[in-house]
């Protein structure tokens, strides 16, 4: 009998629920870092387009978010 995958949506709850309990116990400085990536990775986009000014802001978004989420 051929061997069920989960679905996209039972992976990604997973991976939520153990982000939750990893964040649960992280110090300040762990947090203060975490969230300073986030912050580099939210800006990315605005810096990609300063360096082309022809460039779509929300065409880079879209690709990033696409190439990201299949690089999980």
């Amino acid at each position: 009998m051929p061997k069920r995958t989960r679905s996209q949506l039972s992976r990604n709850s997973s991976q939520a629920r153990a982000i939750k309990i990893r964040r649960h116990g992280e110090s300040q400085s762990e947090t203060e870092n975490r969230l300073a990536s986030q912050r580099e990775y939210a800006d990315q986009p605005s810096l990609r387009s300063n360096i082309a000014s022809t460039l779509n802001i929300d065409l880079i978004k879209e690709l990033q978010t696409t190439l990201n989420s299949h690089n999980i």
